[in-house]
């Protein structure tokens, strides 16, 4: 195996390794966890416990993009120009929808 797909896998297996900490975890939590502090520390904005999972999320996807761009994988490119047209849709609806 050389190099840059062991560290493509090594990418892989750390982003699951993410999910097994924060899906279990994600369990225990309350309904309504703290999701923002003020300089002086105290809790400003209340959040459900699916905003937790958040982090991991873009994790995982930068993990994925990350460990494509290592293999060279063509799927890569063909997944970038599909976000790119799937971000113009939204921002065009955003600006007609305001």
């Amino acid at each position: 195996m050389n190099p840059r797909a062991k560290i493509a896998l090594m990418l892989l297996v750390s982003a699951a390794l993410v999910w097994l900490v924060a899906a279990p975890n994600n369990l225990t939590l309350p309904d309504t966890v703290p999701a923002h502090l003020n300089f002086a520390g105290e809790i400003d904005r209340w959040g459900s416990k699916i905003e937790v999972l958040i982090l991991p999320l873009v994790y995982t996807v930068g993990a994925a993009f990350a460990a494509l761009a290592l293999l060279d994988a063509p799927v890569l490119w063909t997944a970038i120009y599909l976000m790119g047209g799937l971000l113009l849709i939204v921002v065009v609806a955003g600006v007609y929808a305001a």
